[in-house]
């Protein structure tokens, strides 16, 4: 209003000493132009003034909304930083100061997450998965909570520093499920994986320890840090002998009642040339070799739904071929296999249940030998165990030479063996008379009777229980 009093007091004065000298009609038309003039001016300057108001706030919004966001990539900056940090020693230094200095860390959002606040002290992870992704049908409870779902749901905890126990328990496709302990980067606390009988109910452990050192603390394991001040789960270990194919037993042939297990072997093949069914469990992997042609003789006793396969690579090999299988409820045998020379893998596994299971094996081999094995020949071969194909020579005649078989030959001189009795084949039937009666020692026997030309048929032949 300041402006249109000045206006207005220019307009009075204009009017005064201007207008005056004008006809009155004209000056009055002037003057009422000169006022609206001022009217408009008056306007446009109260818009300037809110318009600029205007801006001045849209302009403090803006600059809030981009502190906010340059705090916001300040942060996911951060979390890079940790992520990125190459030296683990370096990481934890930075990720303790942090802690030091009042900053928390983010959990894992996930379904799970009963609500995403700030976790002041360490962020653990459960993660599920499941084999062929169709359910977890276990439960991992820790701290009052149920843990179950499907391949790849996560559970978010905020830890203090302390020892921890969870708990496994299964009824139904326990063998397909695995799960993890993670901290947020990516450090093993613990892991397991479910099974059958004992392994179906576990009880678990693991420790969280922010200013420790993590690293296997396992003397036993090929990895051991003697540094590091909890285990975070990643000891390795030699593979026992007969753990895989890489580290199978080497077999000596024979072998009489070899003891052992598949306790503790691993699962580590699931198919089989000669039957998958009994590769559902732990695996326990040997070798033998034949320095050339032989006959192998083999069984598999004490144990629980558990078969041998012998195979001419490792089990799983594409290119591998089954030579025998034994098994069954208790195990099995086989004698006599014909294989050639080289490396044969023997593995030992059982159905998907028991999982595992003690076992005692034999395994025996004799070189093929070939020649004439009828005893009566001039050459007969006592260590022959592979007939030759008309090598055998004889000095005397050979033939039968019992007089009431259908192939009697009175020029033998000596039985081979080859009578044929009646009764023995279809050619050489034994002939039944009217009333003719027998029983069950009589039965496999070819017979036959007859009627003469000219005679009504009327014969009945009855065969009832064990006699005829």
């Amino acid at each position: 209003m300041n402006y249109s009093l000045r206006i207005l007091s220019i307009i009075t004065l204009f009017s005064t000493f201007v207008f005056s000298e004008l006809p009155k009609g004209e000056a009055e038309r002037l003057a009422e132009q000169a006022y609206n003039n001022a009217l408009v001016q008056e306007q446009m300057l109260l818009d300037a003034n809110k318009g600029k108001a205007e801006r001045e706030a849209e302009e403090a919004h803006n600059r809030a909304l981009f502190e906010e966001q340059r705090a916001q990539e300040e942060a996911l900056l951060e979390e890079v930083r940790i992520k990125e940090a190459a030296d683990e020693a370096a990481k934890r230094d930075y990720l303790n100061a942090k802690k030091a200095a009042g900053f928390g860390l983010a959990p894992i959002t996930n379904d799970h997450t009963a609500n995403h606040t700030r976790c002041d002290n360490t962020e653990v992870t459960f993660s599920l998965f499941d084999q062929y992704s169709d359910g977890f049908e276990a439960t991992l409870s820790f701290d009052g909570t149920d843990m179950t779902g499907n391949t790849g749901d996560t559970f978010a905890f905020c830890l203090a520093d302390g020892d921890y126990t969870y708990t496994y328990a299964c009824s139904n496709y326990c063998g397909e499920h695995s799960w993890t302990v993670t901290l947020g980067d990516g450090t093993t606390l613990s892991s397991g994986s479910g099974g059958y009988g004992d392994a179906s109910a576990q009880t678990l452990s693991f420790t969280v320890d922010s200013s420790g050192v993590p690293g296997c603390t396992d003397p036993a394991a090929t990895n051991y840090d003697s540094s590091a001040t909890f285990d975070d789960g990643t000891c390795t270990y030699p593979t026992p002998a007969g753990g895989d194919c890489g580290a199978a037993v080497e077999l000596t042939l024979p072998v009489e009642g070899l003891a052992a297990t598949t306790t503790g072997m691993g699962d580590d093949y699931s198919t089989s040339p000669c039957n998958s069914s009994y590769m559902g469990g732990d695996d326990y992997v040997a070798t033998f070799t034949l320095d050339g042609d032989s006959f192998v003789s083999g069984s598999l006793a004490d144990c629980s739904w558990c078969a041998m396969h012998v195979t001419t690579e490792c089990v799983d090999s594409a290119t591998s071929a089954c030579a025998t299988i034994a098994g069954g409820s208790s195990g099995g045998s086989f004698a006599d296999l014909a294989l050639g020379a080289g490396t044969y893998f023997v593995t030992v596994s059982t159905w998907p249940s028991p999982q595992s299971t003690d076992f005692t094996l034999s395994l025996s081999s004799a070189p093929v030998v070939e020649g004439c094995m009828d005893a009566n020949a001039d050459n007969y071969d006592a260590n022959a165990n592979s007939a030759c194909a008309d090598c055998c020579t004889y000095s005397l005649v050979q033939g039968c030479m019992d007089t009431t078989a259908c192939n009697f030959n009175a020029d033998a001189q000596q039985d081979d063996g080859s009578c044929v009795l009646p009764g023995d084949s279809v050619d050489c039937a034994l002939a039944l008379g009217d009333g003719a009666s027998g029983d069950d020692t009589d039965f496999g026997k070819y017979y036959s009777f007859s009627v003469p030309e000219g005679t009504l048929l009327n014969t009945t032949v009855s065969a009832c229980g064990t006699a005829f």
